[in-house]
């Protein structure tokens, strides 16, 4: 499968909308070098730290904030590490690249995701809800590692499980293979496009658009060489409740609430 483009999203075109709502992923172009310049900035702090001695990265271990280390492997194969930031506040052992950090998260929030779901509410007719939704937002930087394939007799090739993200809208900066779509009952892998970043849309906008959005199942096998990917994670308002506006109806009475049923569903059954 050939994922669309989105070539210049200021002005996306119907057509490019009607795409990404129905598919939930896409290409977007990024003309501005220096965001890729960042990225490179970030990348070699990151990898730095994600080189280290496990124990040597415990005391960094994620809060209830959601800021820190976290080791996602399963079934006992080191497989992939992420670093939570909240958007604006780099924190920890990456504080030589605050500067890019902030720069990126703000070009992705200011520059895609914002600009993009305002053209999808517009295109379901309820657009009047946008402001309100993206008001008082609650937005995630991550740096995500995948160490070098490991060697394993067990089937599972998974290093991110497969999954669907939980907010509006998530931009991936991606330079190596791994990344997998599940869409027409088969998995496809995504190749990284030079000069594209890749958008997917999430559940709670799903759910906002009465599912009239889709929200695509992905997953990370374990590369063959060590890969590292940035994204950002735009949430809703987190102080309105989580509200079918297509239908006009309130789906959960609080943001948390809908996130605690999220993860029920991803980690407990």
């Amino acid at each position: 499968m050939q994922l669309p483009k989105i070539n210049a999203v200021d002005t996306v075109t119907l057509e490019e909308i009607n795409t990404l709502v129905h598919l939930g992923c896409c290409y977007v172009k990024i003309p501005e070098k220096e965001v890729f310049e960042d990225f490179e900035f970030i990348k070699k702090e990151a990898l730095a730290f994600f080189r280290q001695d496990e124990l040597k990265k415990q005391k960094w271990l994620v809060n209830d904030q959601l800021e820190g280390y976290i080791n996602r492997s399963i079934d006992d194969i080191q497989s992939v590490q992420q670093f939570f930031f909240r958007l604006h506040n780099p924190i920890g052992p990456f504080q030589e690249c605050r500067n890019s950090v902030f720069k990126i998260s703000n070009y992705f929030e200011q520059r895609i995701v914002l600009v993009l779901l305002k053209e999808v509410f517009r295109y379901f007719g309820v657009e009047q809800y946008f402001e309100e939704v993206v008001s008082d937002r609650s937005s995630t930087f991550s740096t995500v590692y995948y160490p070098a394939k490991v060697n394993t007799n067990k089937k599972c090739n998974s290093g991110l499980k497969a999954h669907k993200d939980f907010d509006l809208m998530s931009v991936l900066l991606i330079e190596k293979p791994g990344l997998e779509l599940f869409w027409d009952d088969q998995w496809h892998e995504v190749n990284p496009q030079p000069g594209y970043v890749v958008v997917i849309l999430a559940q709670t906008l799903e759910k906002m658009l009465g599912g009239k959005t889709h929200s695509i199942l992905h997953r990370v096998r374990i590369p063959d060489e060590e890969r590292l990917s940035l994204a950002v994670f735009l949430g809703p308002n987190t102080n309105i409740p989580i509200q079918d506006y297509i239908h006009d109806q309130i789906l959960f009475d609080s943001y948390d609430q809908c996130l605690k049923y999220h993860y029920y569903q991803l980690f407990e059954q």
